[in-house]
């Protein structure tokens, strides 16, 4: 009888659960559309989502070109050069 209702009480708890995540996923769609729609102008409101990215942090930062003096190659390669031998 114990062991029933044990059983039973889990039962419970993992329908509670899995409701709960399907509520947590769902509420968090209305509250991410609630808040791009606020954000838009009225005119563009109906257009599609950028990226996750985009939609989740804001724009995605754009890479910046990095500039290399001739002997930063030079170090670059010797250190390449001492993993290959290090590793053949």
């Amino acid at each position: 009888m114990f062991e029933h209702t044990l059983t039973s009480l889990l039962q419970i708890v993992i329908v509670i659960d899995l409701v709960g995540a399907a509520a947590y996923f769902v509420l968090a769609g209305l509250r991410r559309n609630r808040r791009r729609a606020a954000a838009a102008p009225a005119g563009l409101a109906g257009q599609a989502p950028g990226s996750r990215w985009t939609s989740s942090w804001g724009a995605a930062p754009q890479p910046q070109p990095a500039v290399a003096a001739d002997g930063e190659f030079g170090q670059l390669r010797r250190i390449l050069d001492s993993y290959r031998e290090g590793l053949g």
